[in-house]
């Protein structure tokens, strides 16, 4: 089997998995001259192709998170969708907001998740990027080395929260064979990317960025293992004011070497205002969901901004609610922040039972002008007044599910607590009620190209 030292697979590894559907195997389909091969290998095989590669692997990771925050916003109860023939994700919009698998080609029921090779190939590139630059002894790519482990660890990440159990984790090294390998547990994916957060950890100068951006997505990933002593350690040196973003491209137009967020790709200033028109946010989805906003303006909450008001775009959108939190082109995604690593803070102290774990929340309701709180007696109150919070900070930032899953697993919610549930009368789907999925599942494209992978272990929260 050919190893993927091409120039084409390596320098617009992106263009091909991450903007169309594909499968890893694809990009190892390339036949060319062995001399042209030669040449293409010593291009890359460079300091600066390595720098261009981790380049490349950070901008797939902002298309990763871009497209994951609006597919778990749909999937879960922060946002609904609105269809619109003139959208070509439409049908994929009614599913996730239904919650139903679809079977696949190889009959599977499945729920695709739209940035599946987006992720994959970010840590791809992440990888490659190292294989590289470690040939090289110069401390001052150990900061590029480090950076290319944050990436790979916040993509599988992606996967860990968002996907079942079996995602398999296909190796595409620099300048070896592509390595199929099985479906890895929802466990060991959280375990994998912590162990990469502490590789990066052990590279970057403790005050840097980076080194902190890397101590939060630890204590991210050690939530998802249960571990919340680990969490809380991770973050302990973190101060309220460090933010981490994503920025994304203004251009109205995306143009090559751009990146939009996925609320406003478009080719045009008026779809892109259609796409965001094209979805909506509910109070109280299925019942169950989250209470986002209120029609009295007073009782707008800062942290989640809607509008009621119409603005045009090709939909009739009168008296519905769209979120505010991105608009337009430019945009910046909260990666990772001290307020994230407050709200761990608060979790683990509730976990031990130390009742200062509301000051925590209070003083960051404080600074956007909200009330206090009182703490439950019930600790499972507690907990569900944590995750409210947690909700409301992070929305629309890709961690609403994960959350979601947490609830289930470790704090022993049900899934129809949990998830929008009960009766379903959104536009244009055959169905009555809401499905039972509570996970996206890898695509169907893996049964076909990689012989090791079997399905997901299973499909629960």
């Amino acid at each position: 089997m050919k190893s993927l030292v091409q120039l084409k697979s390596l320098l617009t590894l992106f263009a091909v998995c991450g903007v169309s559907a594909c499968s890893l195997s694809d990009l190892v389909k390339i036949d060319q001259p062995e001399e042209g091969r030669n040449l293409e290998f010593d291009a890359v095989n460079t300091v600066s192709g390595g720098i261009g590669l981790y380049h490349t692997s950070l901008d797939l990771l902002r298309t990763s998170f871009s497209s994951a925050s609006r597919s778990v916003g749909i999937f879960t109860d922060e946002l609904a969708s609105r269809p619109s023939s003139s959208l070509e994700y439409r049908e994929n919009d009614l599913s996730l907001d239904a919650r139903i698998r679809q079977v696949n080609i190889h009959g599977h029921t499945s729920l695709p998740f739209p940035p599946y090779y987006s992720v994959h190939t970010a840590r791809i590139n992440a990888q490659q990027s190292r294989d590289i630059l470690s040939q090289f002894s110069s401390d001052s790519l150990t900061e590029y080395i480090g950076a290319a482990h944050i990436v790979e660890a916040y993509a599988i990440l992606l996967f860990a929260e968002n996907l079942c159990s079996g995602v398999p984790l296909t190796q595409v090294r620099f300048n070896r064979d592509i390595e199929y390998t099985p479906g890895f547990s929802t466990q060991e994916l959280f375990a994998a990317a912590v162990s990469h957060f502490d590789t990066a950890i052990s590279l970057l100068d403790s005050d840097s960025d980076l080194s902190k951006l890397a101590h939060i997505g630890k204590a991210r990933g050690s939530l998802g293992l249960n571990n919340l002593v680990e969490a809380n350690e991770a973050i302990k040196d973190i101060a309220p004011s460090f933010r981490y973003n994503l920025v994304y491209s203004g251009t109205a137009v995306p143009a090559t070497g751009t990146i939009s967020n996925a609320f406003w790709t478009s080719t045009s200033s008026g779809v892109g205002q259609a796409n965001i028109n094209s979805l909506e946010v509910l109070a109280n989805d299925g019942n169950t969901g989250k209470v986002w906003y209120s029609r009295a303006p007073v009782e707008m909450d800062p942290r989640v901004p809607v509008t009621t008001v119409s603005s045009g775009g090709g939909l009739s959108i009168a008296a519905i609610a769209r979120q505010q939190k991105y608009i337009g082109g430019a945009v910046q995604f909260p990666l990772a922040s001290g307020l994230e690593a407050d709200l761990i803070r608060a979790e683990y102290l509730l976990s031990i039972d130390d009742p200062s774990w509301i000051d925590v929340i209070n003083n960051l309701r404080a600074t956007v002008g909200l009330g206090d709180l009182v703490a439950p007696a019930n600790k499972a109150d507690a907990v569900e007044m944590i995750f409210d919070e947690r909700a409301s900070w992070f929305y629309l930032q890709a961690t609403r599910l994960g959350d979601m899953r947490r609830l289930v697993r470790y704090y022993g919610k049900s899934t129809f607590n949990v998830y929008p549930s009960g009766p379903y009368s959104r536009g244009g789907l055959v169905t009555t009620r809401y499905g039972e999925a509570t996970v996206f599942t890898p695509d169907e494209s893996e049964y076909s190209h990689n012989y090791r992978y079997q399905g997901c272990d299973h499909v629960n929260p």
